[in-house]
């Protein structure tokens, strides 16, 4: 008898659980759904964004920058011109004029860019010492396989040979 009241109050228990748990999940969506009206630049889909289905057409940092140049001029269109009033903030991003908005900067640093040296790096023209008889130029074995390693096709582990080839043991 005791034990069949303990049961029942356990299930009413967990019935109550289920209940406020459905009414915790509906209050919630309610409340996410309750929210402001998204602005322009939440809503916007650009066309011009690259995709892996424009792989094929963008193959150089040029047509890049051509594609990357379409993709700002929708956006100016389609966010940038829909900016409401009362969201000309100072530092809203998508209002033109704004302390944020990368086009007051001297450079635009949401546009791809390259960063290339001024001049290539200077190569000693001979080895210090060889009075121009031989290029410069570290040897192989010392710099690349010091110890004669090799990589095997296994396991991509590298093994020593049994043997030191051409070397002192």
């Amino acid at each position: 008898m005791l034990r069949r009241a303990v049961l029942a109050v356990g299930r009413a228990l967990g019935w109550a659980l289920v209940g406020m748990l459905l009414v915790g999940a509906v209050l919630f969506i309610r409340f996410l759904r309750s929210g402001p009206e998204l602005e322009p630049w939440h809503r916007a889909r650009l066309d011009e964004e690259f995709t892996v289905a424009r792989a094929d057409e963008v193959r150089t940092i040029a047509d890049y920058r051509a594609l990357e140049g379409r993709l700002f001029a929708e956006l100016d269109r389609e966010v940038y011109a829909e900016t409401e009033p009362e969201d000309r903030l100072p530092f809203n991003r998508y209002f033109r004029g704004s302390q944020s908005d990368p086009a007051t900067w001297p450079h635009n640093w949401n546009s791809t860019w390259e960063h290339a040296p001024a001049a290539p790096p200077a190569i000693p023209a001979a080895r210090p010492g060889s009075a121009g008889r031989e290029a410069w130029a570290p040897s192989r074995a010392k710099v690349y396989r010091p110890a004669r390693w090799r990589m095997t096709r296994t396991r991509n582990a590298c093994k020593m040979p049994a043997t030191n080839r051409g070397g002192a043991a």
